[in-house]
């Protein structure tokens, strides 16, 4: 878990930001893991037409192909997949975003 705030000044007035997030992984064995994930982000609370806020929920899978059966740590490979999705749970003033999906590939070097 993570969080934090920051003080902005502008226009005559201070702000506040504030940010939040979680992040919880379960490895399922040792090649896949699966892992649920939250952000909170809230700007401007105490401005004269309202704040702004938004929280996501992520959740996926990465995958780790080059491990083998039989042994958990010697024949590891330098690459993973991940398949994930996050979803808007809470917002105002951002209407336009339904969701998102992801695919991504890590080569790691020595």
């Amino acid at each position: 878990g993570q969080g934090g705030m920051e003080w902005e000044h502008f226009d005559g007035f201070w702000s506040s930001r504030w940010m939040a997030n979680g992040n919880v992984n379960f490895r399922a064995s040792d090649a896949v893991s699966m892992y649920v994930e939250t952000n909170f982000h809230s700007k401007y609370p105490n401005w004269p037409s309202g704040g702004f806020y938004y929280h996501l929920t992520g959740f996926g899978m990465r995958f780790y192909p080059g491990v083998s059966r039989g042994s958990k740590s010697d024949n590891i490979d330098k690459t993973d997949v991940l398949l994930g999705a996050s979803v808007p749970v809470a917002w105002n003033h951002w209407e336009f975003h339904k969701g998102a999906a992801t695919v991504q590939g890590n080569f790691y070097l020595d």
